[in-house]
């Protein structure tokens, strides 16, 4: 599976797909990386710029304000989406 950019990730990956993602979680600079993106406490990730980030979005006021408007974007967006995809549906 190759995702270009501007496209949506795949919603549901397949086991394939899971499991050769979990093939990189190693001592390699790219296996410490697959671990961070699936990490959820900064204070286990392996990259400290990483973690600041997450801990930021995470953990400060300002980063959870920032957080919680993007995924409300998402939220609408994908309403937003759906009703087209609706609309498009009743006229066929």
């Amino acid at each position: 599976m190759q995702v270009q950019v501007g496209e949506p990730f795949p919603k549901n990956r397949t086991q394939k797909e899971e499991e050769k993602s979990n093939e990189y979680r190693d001592e390699t600079p790219i296996g410490k990386l697959m671990h961070d993106f699936s990490c959820t406490d900064p204070a286990n990730m392996y990259y400290n710029e990483l973690a600041e980030r997450v801990r930021f979005f995470k953990e400060d006021k300002e980063g959870i304000s920032i957080m919680c408007k993007a995924m409300e974007d998402m939220r609408n967006e994908s309403l937003q989406e759906g009703k087209k995809e609706e609309s498009r549906s009743s006229f066929r």
